[in-house]
């Protein structure tokens, strides 16, 4: 695979913070701000092959009463981005497998022909012994008489 770094994503779920304890107090403004991610920062990642990061879990955004339109459409965009990098990387590691198949198999066979070579030079050897015996006594024969 090309692309070997290491990511890590993890769900809004395992990234809750600890509940507010007085829920009618506004959250502030500053843990209202999402991180948006643009357009050409997304079309980069996807060529690049990199996961996008997923906005970060705020207080605000953590309670699904305050949960606005463009956060979830962001989040939304995200995980779609995600999940476009993720499947090519399935298809590129499908057709890497498939290629290490096909040469494990292409080795399979070179080696089931190798055994019948060998068992054929075996044969051939004993063969060669049994004639060169077989010479030596015709000629200790031969020359015997």
């Amino acid at each position: 695979m090309e692309n070997s770094e290491d990511t890590k994503t993890t769900s809004t779920l395992e990234r809750t913070e600890p509940e507010q304890t007085d829920v009618s107090t506004p959250a502030s403004t500053s843990e209202d701000a999402t991180e948006v991610t643009s357009p050409e920062a997304t079309a980069a990642a996807e060529t690049t092959g990199a996961i996008a990061p997923e906005p970060p879990v705020t207080a605000a955004s953590a309670n699904p009463a305050n949960l606005d339109v463009s956060s979830l459409q962001a989040a939304l965009d995200s995980a779609q981005a995600n999940e476009a990098i993720l499947q090519r990387q399935i298809e590129t590691l499908e057709a890497e497998l498939s290629t290490q198949q096909t040469q494990l198999d292409q080795i399979k066979a070179d080696a089931a022909i190798a055994t019948q070579l060998k068992t054929e030079l075996d044969e051939a050897k004993r063969v060669i012994m049994q004639l060169t015996k077989l010479n030596a006594y015709l000629l200790y024969t031969y020359d015997a008489a």
